[in-house]
């Protein structure tokens, strides 16, 4: 139901005129709380790119799509990808959905991942929005995934914000499960890629939401 809604939403400002397409910046967790016993499982989302894999990567990106906005997109997430760990991974996932769910409506929307500092306020998001160009940047605060009895449980305080207002749309903090629920968010049941994949669902949803609830955030 909640995904109807999201649509509906947005179907009362994708057909009113002059709407200007998404440019969303993703950052990188500030805090990324790690259970200690996920220490050695999240050693599997470390990985390093060479200068010549980055090329590489770019080179075989740019095949499919040689817009020059889609070639810069290219750029930022295969050099994202050059030094990643379990934050910057998560930030990919977010990334991906939300590439893959605003890209379902607009054909020029782009979605940039990006390593962020750690002070952060409404100047810095105004000063990133200039450089990269942007109109919505998504702050994620601090992410965390604990084990229980029961299984892993994760949380993640996110923060959306919008230029054209210069508001913050959306401050909430997350909570994600550990289940396969199959389908477009298959994982391993109980695994930490369940983490990683619901929370990035979960996110992208509250940050639709937010988007299509105004129509003066795209005016």
């Amino acid at each position: 139901m909640k995904f109807i809604v999201t649509i509906f939403l947005f179907s009362q400002i994708v057909f009113a005129q002059d709407v200007e397409s998404p440019r969303v910046l993703v950052l990188t967790p500030i805090e990324f709380n790690l259970d200690t016993s996920l220490n050695l499982v999240s050693k599997e989302y470390q990985t390093t790119l060479t200068d010549e894999q980055v090329v590489e990567c770019i080179s075989s990106k740019n095949e499919y799509d040689d817009r020059d906005f889609v070639k810069k997109m290219n750029e930022m997430e295969c050099e994202f990808a050059r030094n990643s760990d379990i934050s910057t991974s998560f930030t990919y996932y977010l990334y991906g959905w939300l590439t893959f769910k605003l890209y379902g409506i607009f054909d020029d929307a782009i979605i940039y991942p990006a390593k962020g500092p750690d002070k952060r306020n409404l100047d810095l998001y105004e000063s990133l929005s200039q450089k990269h160009a942007v109109n919505w940047i998504v702050d994620l605060k601090e992410v965390e995934f604990i084990k229980e009895p029961d299984g892993l449980q994760g949380t993640a305080k996110v923060v959306l914000w919008n230029k054209n207002t210069n508001q913050i749309t959306l401050s909430t903090e997350i909570e994600i499960d550990d289940q396969n629920y199959g389908g477009e968010m298959r994982c391993d049941d109980g695994e930490i890629s369940c983490l990683m994949i619901n929370g990035a669902v979960y996110i992208s949803h509250e940050i639709l939401k937010s988007m299509y609830s105004e129509e003066k955030y795209w005016r």
